[in-house]
Protein backbone atom coordinates (compact mmCIF):
# COMPACT_ATOMS: atom_id res chain seq x y z
CA UNK A 1 0.00 0.00 0.00
CA UNK A 2 2.89 2.87 1.09
CA UNK A 3 4.60 1.75 -2.17
CA UNK A 4 1.50 2.49 -4.30
CA UNK A 5 1.38 6.09 -2.25
CA UNK A 6 4.97 6.62 -2.62
CA UNK A 7 4.83 5.72 -6.99
CA UNK A 8 2.01 8.30 -7.23
CA UNK A 9 4.17 10.60 -5.38
CA UNK A 10 7.12 10.66 -7.64
CA UNK A 11 5.15 10.63 -10.54
CA UNK A 12 3.36 13.84 -9.62
CA UNK A 13 6.98 15.32 -8.81
CA UNK A 14 7.63 14.02 -12.46
CA UNK A 15 4.51 15.88 -14.04
CA UNK A 16 6.13 18.79 -12.36
CA UNK A 17 9.14 18.48 -14.18
CA UNK A 18 11.59 17.84 -11.16
CA UNK A 19 11.71 13.41 -11.04
CA UNK A 20 13.73 12.21 -7.83
CA UNK A 21 17.11 10.50 -8.87
CA UNK A 22 15.99 7.65 -6.83
CA UNK A 23 12.48 5.82 -5.63
CA UNK A 24 13.99 4.92 -2.45
CA UNK A 25 15.15 8.24 -1.40
CA UNK A 26 11.65 9.41 -0.24
CA UNK A 27 10.85 8.30 3.11
CA UNK A 28 7.17 8.20 4.41
CA UNK A 29 8.07 9.54 8.21
CA UNK A 30 5.76 13.32 8.30
CA UNK A 31 9.46 14.31 8.32
CA UNK A 32 10.77 17.50 5.77
CA UNK A 33 13.72 15.38 3.83
CA UNK A 34 16.10 16.74 0.81
CA UNK A 35 16.66 14.26 -1.66
CA UNK A 36 18.51 14.94 -5.65
CA UNK A 37 16.10 15.31 -8.84
CA UNK A 38 17.71 13.17 -11.62
CA UNK A 39 18.92 16.15 -13.60
CA UNK A 40 21.17 17.41 -10.36
CA UNK A 41 24.90 17.12 -10.72
CA UNK A 42 27.60 16.32 -7.89
CA UNK A 43 26.38 16.60 -4.61
CA UNK A 44 23.26 18.20 -5.52
CA UNK A 45 19.93 17.64 -3.58
CA UNK A 46 17.51 20.21 -5.26
CA UNK A 47 14.12 18.77 -4.09
CA UNK A 48 12.57 19.57 -0.29
CA UNK A 49 9.64 17.27 0.49
CA UNK A 50 7.39 15.82 3.06
CA UNK A 51 5.50 13.02 3.06
CA UNK A 52 3.26 11.48 5.57
CA UNK A 53 1.09 7.65 5.11
CA UNK A 54 -1.62 7.11 7.84
CA UNK A 55 -3.59 3.21 6.51
CA UNK A 56 -4.61 3.41 3.22
CA UNK A 57 -4.41 7.40 2.84
CA UNK A 58 -1.33 9.84 1.88
CA UNK A 59 -0.56 13.70 1.94
CA UNK A 60 2.07 15.54 1.66
CA UNK A 61 4.20 18.22 -0.30
CA UNK A 62 7.42 19.30 -2.26
CA UNK A 63 9.26 21.91 -3.23
CA UNK A 64 12.40 22.11 -6.12
CA UNK A 65 14.71 24.72 -5.92
CA UNK A 66 16.37 24.47 -9.72
CA UNK A 67 13.89 22.43 -12.04
CA UNK A 68 10.32 21.67 -12.97
CA UNK A 69 8.27 24.66 -11.84
CA UNK A 70 11.13 25.90 -9.38
CA UNK A 71 10.28 28.42 -6.61
CA UNK A 72 6.58 26.73 -6.34
CA UNK A 73 5.43 24.12 -3.68
CA UNK A 74 2.98 21.50 -4.94
CA UNK A 75 1.17 19.36 -2.72
CA UNK A 76 0.03 15.99 -2.55
CA UNK A 77 -3.24 13.74 -1.36
CA UNK A 78 -3.52 9.55 -2.24
CA UNK A 79 -6.83 8.22 -1.33
CA UNK A 80 -6.30 4.48 -2.23
CA UNK A 81 -9.66 3.28 -3.31
CA UNK A 82 -12.11 4.48 -0.55
CA UNK A 83 -14.71 7.23 -0.74
CA UNK A 84 -15.14 9.95 1.12
CA UNK A 85 -18.25 10.13 4.03
CA UNK A 86 -20.65 12.82 3.98
CA UNK A 87 -18.95 13.73 7.18
CA UNK A 88 -15.47 13.29 5.91
CA UNK A 89 -16.53 15.68 3.27
CA UNK A 90 -18.03 18.14 5.92
CA UNK A 91 -14.46 18.28 7.88
CA UNK A 92 -12.38 18.24 4.90
CA UNK A 93 -13.94 21.65 3.61
CA UNK A 94 -13.38 22.81 6.92
CA UNK A 95 -9.88 22.13 7.15
CA UNK A 96 -9.66 23.42 3.45
CA UNK A 97 -10.79 26.78 4.70
CA UNK A 98 -8.22 27.01 7.55
CA UNK A 99 -5.50 25.90 5.54
CA UNK A 100 -6.04 28.53 3.01
CA UNK A 101 -6.40 30.97 5.83
CA UNK A 102 -3.52 30.12 7.04
CA UNK A 103 -1.88 30.05 3.24
CA UNK A 104 -2.54 33.41 3.43
CA UNK A 105 -1.27 34.08 5.94
CA UNK A 106 2.10 32.79 5.47
CA UNK A 107 2.33 34.13 1.82
CA UNK A 108 2.32 37.16 3.45
CA UNK A 109 4.63 36.33 5.60
CA UNK A 110 6.95 35.04 3.19
CA UNK A 111 7.12 38.69 0.91
CA UNK A 112 7.54 40.36 3.67
CA UNK A 113 10.95 37.92 4.35
CA UNK A 114 11.51 38.28 0.52
CA UNK A 115 11.60 41.63 0.41
CA UNK A 116 13.98 42.17 3.39
CA UNK A 117 16.02 39.38 1.62
CA UNK A 118 15.77 41.71 -1.46
CA UNK A 119 17.93 44.77 0.44
CA UNK A 120 20.31 42.09 1.49
CA UNK A 121 20.93 40.85 -2.07
CA UNK A 122 21.57 44.34 -3.39
CA UNK A 123 24.21 45.14 -0.45
CA UNK A 124 25.64 41.36 -0.86
CA UNK A 125 26.12 42.24 -5.01
CA UNK A 126 27.13 45.73 -4.41
CA UNK A 127 30.30 44.90 -2.52
CA UNK A 128 31.52 42.17 -5.17
CA UNK A 129 33.85 42.34 -7.81
CA UNK A 130 33.43 42.13 -11.44
CA UNK A 131 34.09 38.36 -12.37
CA UNK A 132 37.01 38.15 -15.06
CA UNK A 133 37.98 34.35 -14.88
CA UNK A 134 36.87 31.32 -13.15
CA UNK A 135 37.26 27.72 -13.74
CA UNK A 136 33.32 27.32 -14.77
CA UNK A 137 34.02 30.14 -17.75
CA UNK A 138 36.86 28.33 -18.85
CA UNK A 139 35.14 24.97 -18.79
CA UNK A 140 32.12 26.11 -20.65
CA UNK A 141 34.09 28.53 -22.89
CA UNK A 142 32.21 31.52 -21.99
CA UNK A 143 32.82 35.25 -21.18
CA UNK A 144 31.24 36.19 -17.33
CA UNK A 145 28.60 38.67 -19.07
CA UNK A 146 28.62 40.97 -16.17
CA UNK A 147 28.41 37.81 -13.18
CA UNK A 148 30.30 39.00 -9.42
CA UNK A 149 32.77 36.62 -8.15
CA UNK A 150 33.01 35.77 -4.20
CA UNK A 151 34.52 33.75 -1.51
CA UNK A 152 38.12 34.45 -2.77
CA UNK A 153 37.64 34.00 -6.54
CA UNK A 154 35.52 30.41 -5.92
CA UNK A 155 32.65 31.01 -7.20
CA UNK A 156 30.62 33.27 -9.08
CA UNK A 157 27.37 34.87 -8.43
CA UNK A 158 24.47 36.05 -10.45
CA UNK A 159 21.85 38.32 -9.49
CA UNK A 160 18.62 37.23 -9.77
CA UNK A 161 16.15 40.50 -10.36
CA UNK A 162 11.99 40.41 -10.44
CA UNK A 163 9.94 43.02 -12.72
CA UNK A 164 10.41 45.53 -10.35
CA UNK A 165 14.13 46.39 -10.76
CA UNK A 166 15.18 44.57 -7.87
CA UNK A 167 17.41 41.37 -7.53
CA UNK A 168 15.80 39.28 -5.26
CA UNK A 169 17.92 36.27 -4.97
CA UNK A 170 21.46 35.19 -6.17
CA UNK A 171 22.63 31.34 -7.96
CA UNK A 172 26.52 30.43 -6.85
CA UNK A 173 27.74 28.74 -9.63
CA UNK A 174 30.88 26.13 -8.08
CA UNK A 175 33.90 25.56 -10.08
CA UNK A 176 32.62 22.19 -10.56
CA UNK A 177 29.47 23.41 -12.10
CA UNK A 178 26.86 23.03 -8.96
CA UNK A 179 24.62 25.96 -8.66
CA UNK A 180 23.64 27.24 -5.43
CA UNK A 181 20.59 29.54 -4.60
CA UNK A 182 20.00 31.61 -1.66
CA UNK A 183 17.60 30.45 0.89
CA UNK A 184 14.76 32.60 1.06
CA UNK A 185 15.34 34.42 -2.21
CA UNK A 186 12.54 34.90 -4.70
CA UNK A 187 13.06 32.65 -7.87
CA UNK A 188 9.75 32.20 -10.12
CA UNK A 189 10.03 35.03 -12.48
CA UNK A 190 13.50 36.05 -11.62
CA UNK A 191 16.06 35.84 -14.63
CA UNK A 192 19.64 37.42 -15.24
CA UNK A 193 19.36 39.58 -18.60
CA UNK A 194 22.28 39.75 -21.39
CA UNK A 195 21.50 42.79 -23.08
CA UNK A 196 21.96 46.82 -23.09
CA UNK A 197 19.21 49.29 -22.43
CA UNK A 198 19.17 50.35 -25.76
CA UNK A 199 19.69 47.60 -28.24
CA UNK A 200 17.49 46.58 -30.38
CA UNK A 201 15.20 43.86 -29.49
CA UNK A 202 13.17 43.04 -32.44
CA UNK A 203 14.25 39.12 -31.37
CA UNK A 204 14.73 38.25 -27.93
CA UNK A 205 16.32 34.63 -27.05
CA UNK A 206 15.04 32.99 -23.53
CA UNK A 207 17.16 30.59 -22.34
CA UNK A 208 17.62 28.14 -19.48
CA UNK A 209 21.24 28.12 -17.75
CA UNK A 210 23.52 31.00 -18.10
CA UNK A 211 26.10 29.15 -19.60
CA UNK A 212 23.72 28.62 -22.66
CA UNK A 213 22.73 31.65 -22.15
CA UNK A 214 26.15 33.25 -22.43
CA UNK A 215 26.81 30.82 -25.57
CA UNK A 216 23.76 31.98 -27.32
CA UNK A 217 24.60 35.34 -26.77
CA UNK A 218 28.15 35.03 -27.91
CA UNK A 219 27.21 33.25 -30.96
CA UNK A 220 23.92 35.99 -32.17
CA UNK A 221 24.59 38.99 -30.38
CA UNK A 222 21.17 39.09 -29.64
CA UNK A 223 19.51 40.04 -25.83
CA UNK A 224 19.65 37.25 -24.17
CA UNK A 225 17.58 36.24 -21.33
CA UNK A 226 18.46 33.54 -18.77
CA UNK A 227 15.33 32.22 -16.58
CA UNK A 228 17.52 29.75 -14.57
CA UNK A 229 15.55 26.61 -15.31
CA UNK A 230 12.88 24.68 -17.43
CA UNK A 231 9.99 25.38 -14.82
CA UNK A 232 10.90 29.41 -14.90
CA UNK A 233 10.68 29.90 -18.54
CA UNK A 234 6.92 30.42 -19.21
CA UNK A 235 6.50 32.88 -16.17
CA UNK A 236 10.04 34.85 -17.68
CA UNK A 237 8.68 34.58 -21.18
CA UNK A 238 5.24 36.60 -20.20
CA UNK A 239 6.92 39.07 -18.44
CA UNK A 240 9.29 39.55 -21.38
CA UNK A 241 6.18 39.81 -24.08
CA UNK A 242 4.57 42.17 -21.87
CA UNK A 243 7.46 44.56 -21.78
CA UNK A 244 7.92 43.60 -26.22
CA UNK A 245 4.40 42.53 -27.82
CA UNK A 246 5.82 42.90 -31.19
CA UNK A 247 9.21 41.11 -30.84
CA UNK A 248 10.28 37.90 -31.88
CA UNK A 249 10.30 35.77 -28.74
CA UNK A 250 12.55 32.73 -29.43
CA UNK A 251 12.85 30.01 -26.80
CA UNK A 252 16.01 28.06 -26.49
CA UNK A 253 14.86 24.77 -24.92
CA UNK A 254 17.47 22.02 -23.58
CA UNK A 255 17.53 18.85 -25.21
CA UNK A 256 17.10 16.62 -22.24
CA UNK A 257 16.53 13.80 -24.62
CA UNK A 258 18.14 11.32 -21.77
CA UNK A 259 15.56 12.09 -18.84
CA UNK A 260 13.62 9.69 -17.55
CA UNK A 261 10.23 9.74 -15.40
CA UNK A 262 10.14 7.78 -11.93
CA UNK A 263 8.91 4.60 -14.20
CA UNK A 264 11.66 4.83 -16.23
CA UNK A 265 10.03 6.45 -19.30
CA UNK A 266 11.63 8.60 -21.52
CA UNK A 267 10.68 12.42 -20.28
CA UNK A 268 12.10 15.84 -21.98
CA UNK A 269 11.11 18.87 -19.50
CA UNK A 270 13.47 20.76 -21.62
CA UNK A 271 11.43 20.40 -24.85
CA UNK A 272 7.84 20.29 -22.95
CA UNK A 273 8.32 23.11 -20.97
CA UNK A 274 9.74 25.46 -23.21
CA UNK A 275 6.90 24.17 -25.86
CA UNK A 276 4.17 25.53 -23.35
CA UNK A 277 6.10 28.68 -22.74
CA UNK A 278 5.92 29.48 -26.03
CA UNK A 279 2.51 28.79 -26.96
CA UNK A 280 1.44 30.98 -24.04
CA UNK A 281 3.09 33.45 -25.76
CA UNK A 282 3.07 33.08 -29.34
CA UNK A 283 6.64 32.37 -29.31
CA UNK A 284 9.06 30.07 -31.05
CA UNK A 285 11.35 26.95 -29.47
CA UNK A 286 14.54 25.87 -31.13
CA UNK A 287 16.34 22.59 -29.36
CA UNK A 288 20.36 21.29 -30.61
CA UNK A 289 20.18 17.85 -32.61
CA UNK A 290 23.09 15.87 -30.86
CA UNK A 291 24.89 13.03 -32.80
CA UNK A 292 24.61 9.66 -31.02
CA UNK A 293 28.27 10.43 -29.62
CA UNK A 294 27.84 13.72 -28.32
CA UNK A 295 25.95 12.86 -24.93
CA UNK A 296 25.23 17.15 -24.34
CA UNK A 297 21.64 18.31 -23.62
CA UNK A 298 22.22 22.15 -24.58
CA UNK A 299 23.26 24.90 -26.85
CA UNK A 300 26.53 25.54 -24.64
CA UNK A 301 27.19 21.64 -24.92
CA UNK A 302 26.75 22.05 -28.36
CA UNK A 303 28.82 25.06 -29.56
CA UNK A 304 31.38 24.01 -27.56
CA UNK A 305 31.96 20.40 -28.80
CA UNK A 306 30.66 21.39 -32.70
CA UNK A 307 31.00 25.27 -33.05
CA UNK A 308 27.61 27.42 -33.77
CA UNK A 309 26.84 26.09 -37.20
CA UNK A 310 24.23 24.37 -36.19
CA UNK A 311 22.52 27.42 -33.71
CA UNK A 312 23.00 29.65 -37.20
CA UNK A 313 21.27 27.58 -39.34
CA UNK A 314 18.13 27.27 -37.15
CA UNK A 315 18.22 30.59 -36.54
CA UNK A 316 18.33 32.00 -40.16
CA UNK A 317 14.32 31.64 -41.31
CA UNK A 318 13.74 33.48 -37.92
CA UNK A 319 16.19 36.38 -38.90
CA UNK A 320 14.97 36.38 -42.38
CA UNK A 321 11.47 37.06 -40.87
CA UNK A 322 12.60 39.78 -38.92
CA UNK A 323 10.06 41.85 -37.74
CA UNK A 324 7.73 40.50 -35.11
CA UNK A 325 4.65 38.76 -34.18
CA UNK A 326 2.51 37.80 -36.73
CA UNK A 327 -1.06 39.72 -36.70
CA UNK A 328 -2.75 36.43 -36.94
CA UNK A 329 -1.35 35.11 -33.77
CA UNK A 330 -3.18 36.24 -30.42
CA UNK A 331 -0.13 37.58 -27.97
CA UNK A 332 -1.06 35.84 -24.15
CA UNK A 333 0.20 38.82 -21.69
CA UNK A 334 0.25 38.72 -18.34
CA UNK A 335 -2.09 41.52 -16.09
CA UNK A 336 -0.53 45.22 -17.47
CA UNK A 337 2.10 45.96 -15.03
CA UNK A 338 4.60 48.65 -15.75
CA UNK A 339 8.05 47.64 -15.60
CA UNK A 340 11.44 47.43 -17.72
CA UNK A 341 13.79 44.51 -17.79
CA UNK A 342 15.76 45.64 -14.33
CA UNK A 343 19.40 44.50 -14.43
CA UNK A 344 20.16 45.31 -17.77
CA UNK A 345 23.85 46.02 -18.72
CA UNK A 346 25.99 46.01 -21.76
CA UNK A 347 27.53 42.81 -22.61
CA UNK A 348 29.38 41.11 -25.30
Amino acid sequence: MQQSIVEQFCDLMASHGCPPKSFSDIVPDDRRGRIACQMDKGAEKTITYQLKIDGNFGVGWFHSFKFGNAGQTHTFTSRMGKDFTSAEKEAWVKASAIAKLKAEENRKKKEGRQDRMANRVETIISRLKPAEGHPYLSKKKIQAHGLKIRNKGRELVLPIYQPNHKPYSIQRICPDGTKLFLCGGRIKGGYYPMTSAKEEKSIIIIAEGFATAASIREASGLPVICALNAGNLEPVAKSVRHKYPKSKIVIAADNDRYTKDSKGKPYNPGIEKASKAAKAISGVVIYPDFPDNNKGSDWNDLICAEGDAQWHKKMQPLLAARGGVSSSVDVVSPPRTAWILAGEHTSK
